[in-house]
């Protein structure tokens, strides 16, 4: 299983992821449902479906923040990584200065090295791919060109 989600309750539904792989386990969404009527079926008895309500219940779920071990173990990599070849983030980008950033071909390695990603596994770019869009979805790190770095502290 990738992903498995639960949805429970009764006027506010609530989307739970309970297994996943790469991500961090919890509320995903909430949402409400709104019954759409179709008419009347031969025995009288009212027909219809239910639809997501168009009311927006929460901006932003509390599981976007968490991260999964192995996102954090990516984090420890990309770490090691600054910490190995960084080098400072143009200030012309509007970064604070004196910010540093690593290659992201270091930040694959030590992720390979530190076994974050099993480089003997089924495709472990895709897999580094995954990663960075993840943490760089969560607004955990930032990517420009060819270079990777923390955006806040995770």
């Amino acid at each position: 299983v990738d992903l498995q989600v639960q949805i429970a309750g009764d006027t506010i539904k609530t989307a739970t992821i309970r297994k996943a792989n790469d991500q961090a386990e919890g509320d995903l969404t909430s949402f409400g449902l709104e019954l759409f009527e179709f008419g009347r079926d031969e025995d009288g008895d009212s027909f219809g479906t239910y639809i997501v309500s168009p009311e927006v219940l929460a901006a932003t779920p509390k599981s976007e923040r968490r991260l999964s071990d192995k996102q954090r173990l990516a984090l420890r990599a990309l770490d090691e990584a600054v910490l190995a070849a960084g080098q400072l983030l143009p200030t012309e980008w509007g970064i604070p200065q004196g910010i540093k950033g690593a290659p992201s071909e270091q930040w694959k390695t030590e992720l390979l090295r530190s076994r974050v990603i099993d480089p003997a596994g089924k495709n472990p770019w895709g897999r580094f791919g995954e990663l960075r869009t993840s943490l760089h979805a969560k607004g955990i790190i930032g990517v420009r060109d060819d270079l990777v770095w923390r955006a806040v502290s995770a």
